[in-house]
């Protein structure tokens, strides 16, 4: 009995350590989304993403590269590790109704929020807002154009200090009111390089 019973223990223990290892694991692995759209063009759909979003991550990795002209709606309140718009790829984010809405960037290695030249993301919030807010060790780098539009407020923050660059040839435009990088966040938060433009038209 004392033999079967020590076995047992450590057979429980075994099991309690590889589960332990699995949960690490997942909460420490990143997956990369490419964007589809093969469902509908609703942000939360599961099926939209290749592989399958079935459960989202604070690591995941969110890619739109079709080539073409997106407009996603319904985004949540997500946090994600990188976002990428690459390939001559022009998308639209609006929010869910609701109470206001962020897409906030965790960070993973490498920049974390990219928009390639020839890209372009816009955010359109009305009712409810949306924000863009880059988390602590995270960085965003813009090549082509980043587009606040709206009747909301819309703004863009960062944790860190010189965390979001708009690079040359970049162009930055804000089409909704209010102070797009909002004064309660971390001072010299953006910095628009040589060759980079801001524009203001609200």
């Amino acid at each position: 009995m004392n033999i079967l019973n020590t076995r047992l223990l450590r057979l429980n223990f075994l099991i309690t350590v590889l589960l332990l290892s699995v949960t690490i694991f997942s909460s420490y692995s990143q997956t990369t989304y490419i964007w589809t759209g093969n469902v509908n063009s609703n942000f939360s759909t599961a099926g939209n993403w290749s592989p399958v979003r079935q459960i989202g991550l604070v690591n995941d990795i969110l890619v739109f590269e079709t080539g073409s002209i997106l407009n996603v709606i319904n985004v949540n309140q997500v946090t994600i590790g990188q976002l990428v718009i690459r390939n001559n790829t022009s998308i639209t984010l609006s929010p869910s109704a609701g109470n206001t809405k962020c897409i906030t960037i965790k960070g993973n290695p490498g920049e974390d929020l990219i928009v390639e030249s020839g890209s372009s993301l816009r955010i359109l919030g009305n009712d409810p807002m949306l924000y863009v807010y880059v988390g602590a060790g995270a960085t965003a780098s813009v090549s082509g154009l980043l587009i606040f539009e709206g009747q909301a407020a819309n703004n863009l923050n960062s944790s860190d200090a010189m965390a979001i660059r708009f690079k040359s040839g970049s162009s930055f435009s804000q089409l909704c009111p209010g102070n797009v990088f909002t004064s309660s966040g971390t001072g010299n938060a953006v910095v628009f390089e040589k060759g980079s433009m801001f524009k203001i038209n609200h």
